[in-house]
């Protein structure tokens, strides 16, 4: 009787071990499974940072991604996006980042200031397509000219007329003006006919800026060169061009000076 329960006493102690074991066994492989599991996660979100990272390396090879105004090349150069019809660009810099300026035929004669020859492209030996015309400076910023004294327009392609005419009269190009004078007349083969312009003054007016006001004139009195040949005051007198009043001289009066007040 001792000795089975004895052995009894012993068969159950056997099951408490073994059920031990399956205890520890089965928390092992739990444990294992998790370990599996996290290291398959940290592998996932090392791929995903990985092409996140190679992304971004790809993206950074041109400078400033060409500040969103062109394409990143070969070679990581940026190649600026153009102007609609495509014949130049509208952004430059290595980065894209700076506005092109309108361009008009540069004022610089190519051929005397670097001893070149003159071609067909340039017969006058003035490029075309020239960025301010080379009588400015391009502000990269707003894409417009700040032109040099003198010039003005968008492209400093013309002078400027001096104070506007003072508003007694229009600002025209030398080719105009020749027409003016002369209907029949062309004025096609200076290269600066439509670049250099002056002024036209309103009747009365005179000067480079049509600031003179002019004296009245006529035929001189003593049959010598009037207002005809150009004389101010009939040639009798001097015209102050501040007011436009005739000082006569001696002998002479009226408003050009049309009249003799004493024999010689």
């Amino acid at each position: 009787m001792g000795t089975k329960c004895s052995a009894t006493s012993t068969f159950h102690q056997h099951l408490s071990d073994i059920s031990k074991f399956n205890v520890s066994f089965s928390v092992f492989h739990c444990i294992h499974n998790f370990s599996n599991v996290v290291m398959f996660s940290f592998t996932i979100l090392f791929f995903v940072l990985f092409l996140g990272l190679s992304a971004a390396v790809a993206n950074a090879y041109c400078p400033n991604a060409c500040s969103g105004h062109g394409t990143c090349g070969a070679n990581d150069v940026c190649e600026c996006y153009k102007e609609r019809d495509g014949s130049h660009a509208a952004w430059t810099a290595a980065d894209c980042s700076s506005r092109t300026c309108p361009r008009g035929r540069s004022w610089i004669n190519v051929a005397d200031a670097q001893s070149e020859t003159i071609t067909t492209t340039h017969p006058d030996g003035h490029p075309a397509d020239i960025e301010c015309s080379d009588k400015g400076v391009c502000d990269g910023k707003s894409g417009e000219c700040a032109c040099f004294d003198g010039y003005e327009g968008i492209a400093c392609q013309r002078t400027v007329c001096p104070e506007n005419c003072n508003g007694h009269g229009t600002c025209q190009s030398l080719a105009d003006i020749a027409v003016d004078d002369i209907p029949e007349s062309t004025y096609s083969r200076a290269w600066d006919g439509d670049k250099h312009f002056g002024c036209v003054c309103d009747s009365g007016f005179r000067g480079p800026d049509c600031s003179l006001i002019e004296c009245p004139t006529g035929d001189d009195v003593m049959g010598g060169e009037g207002g005809a040949h150009g004389r101010d005051c009939s040639g009798r007198g001097i015209c102050d061009y501040s007011s436009g009043v005739c000082e006569c001289f001696s002998g002479f009066v009226g408003t050009r000076c049309e009249s003799q007040t004493t024999l010689v």
